[in-house]
């Protein structure tokens, strides 16, 4: 009998490290699941700044960079009948010593930006430099068998290269700095009509002779930029990551209805419900979806253990103890976001918060579990906290379109209170 339960304990172990082995992800899937977490990570950062160069000077987005350390410089550029607008982002990389920028280029917004992508004929695609780029498109016989852009997008992108090479511009001579300085890395991105343009941008950079590595491409919903022979011809000159959605006609818009078009690069759709038909193409549908794959990556890269997971309490140090709560309402349990939402909150504290412990009780803020405010004090005194903060992702919409609602018990922390107001809005 002992023998008998002997071989059951021991196939029952081989059968639980057989799971675990199982389980347990191969080398080379570790690579691929850190590339994800990396890849969402730029493309969040990307989505972020693409929202918010709507309105840089309000945007929750842009504020939120500038928390995290970003210097963020928003141009706006007039030459005749073009209108360009775009955001320069500088974070600086310690640790591998480069200077990161992400320079992101705005969608249509005015009558102006519609006019451009209604300059539907193309020119001639050719050139070193700025000179050569305008000579060519106007002295060149164009046809299908010669690369051929979008004359819209063209002259957009002439006009912001023209103004980033000049003396005394509000961006010091970008071009140059990317062209001289090669701890310079420069993400390029935009959505709709911003995407066309840092497409046709990127590979501007790439023919003036920079690599094509330092000067990569991400773009939201955006239409292609060039015919057939342009796609083949440069396609490959760039690295260009297209993220579009199941719903968006936007992408394919210049092939169907003018023709003369091909898209090129390599293409993530994103899967929306076609209940959002009136968001196919809103940027904010795109920034949410980046948001849940980002975190998405996250779990997978610290299940992995090739991410470190933050603690859920920090003690050491001198500055006040704050408990923390995160709650949400009942009727919320089920919405899809509702996991983003709590897991951005959680996250915010724990990088903002000098010391704290966040509270693991199922908070339920709906009126049937009604906690008043001497309950949370209560328990905050009670695990030695100074000061406590509760923090509800009762949210009936997803992030952009209405700000959980964020409410302060009792914090000296105005760091903390100021960041928060932005992180409801994101």
């Amino acid at each position: 009998m002992k023998r008998i339960k002997l071989i059951c304990v021991l196939c029952l172990l081989l059968c639980s490290l057989t799971v675990q082995a199982l389980a347990a992800p191969t080398a080379d899937e570790k690579r691929q699941i850190f590339k994800d977490y990396y890849f969402t990570e730029a493309v969040n950062i990307a989505a972020g700044l693409c929202i918010g160069i709507y309105d840089p000077q309000q945007a929750p987005e842009i504020a939120y960079l500038r928390d995290y350390g970003w210097e963020i410089v928003p141009v706006k550029l007039q030459d005749g009948k073009v209108d360009s607008s775009f955001v320069v982002a500088k974070s600086r990389d310690k640790i591998h010593d480069l200077d990161f920028y992400v320079v992101g280029f705005r969608g249509t917004a005015n009558k102006k930006d519609w006019k451009i992508n209604l300059e539907t004929e193309q020119v001639p695609y050719g050139g070193t430099n700025l000179q050569e780029f305008i000579d060519f498109a106007n002295n060149t016989k164009g046809d299908e068998h010669v690369p051929m852009v979008h004359k819209g997008f063209n002259e957009y992108v002439n006009t912001v290269l023209s103004a980033t090479m000049q003396d005394g511009s509000s961006t010091k001579k970008f071009i140059d700095e990317i062209k001289t300085n090669p701890k310079v890395r420069v993400l390029l991105t935009g959505h709709s009509l911003g995407g066309a343009v840092a497409t046709l941008a990127a590979e501007r950079l790439v023919s003036m002779g920079i690599e094509k590595w330092r000067v990569p491409v991400i773009t939201f919903g955006a239409p292609a930029i060039g015919n057939k022979a342009f796609a083949e011809a440069y396609g490959d000159k760039i690295l260009l990551w297209r993220i579009t959605n199941t719903a968006d006609p936007i992408p394919g818009s210049l092939q169907t209805f003018f023709g003369g078009y091909k898209q090129f690069g390599k293409q993530y759709k994103y899967s929306v419900s076609p209940r959002l038909e009136v968001k196919q193409h809103d940027m904010a549908m795109y920034f949410d979806v980046s948001v849940h794959n980002y975190y998405e990556a996250l779990r997978k890269a610290r299940e992995a253990g090739l991410v470190a997971t933050t603690p859920m309490q920090q003690l050491n140090g001198r500055e006040p103890l704050v408990a923390v709560w995160i709650g949400h309402s009942r009727a919320l349990e089920k919405r899809p976001y509702l996991p983003d939402i709590q897991t951005f909150l959680l996250t915010e504290y724990q990088n903002m918060l000098p010391r704290y412990i966040i509270m693991d009780d199922n908070i339920n803020l709906s009126r049937e579990n009604f906690y008043p405010m001497s309950y949370f004090v209560r328990e905050a005194q009670g695990v030695g906290a100074t000061a406590g903060w509760l923090t509800s992702s009762a949210c009936p919409n997803w992030f952009r379109q209405c700000p959980a609602q964020c409410t302060p018990l009792y914090t000296p922390l105005r760091k903390v209170a100021r960041s928060l107001k932005t992180a409801c809005r994101l």
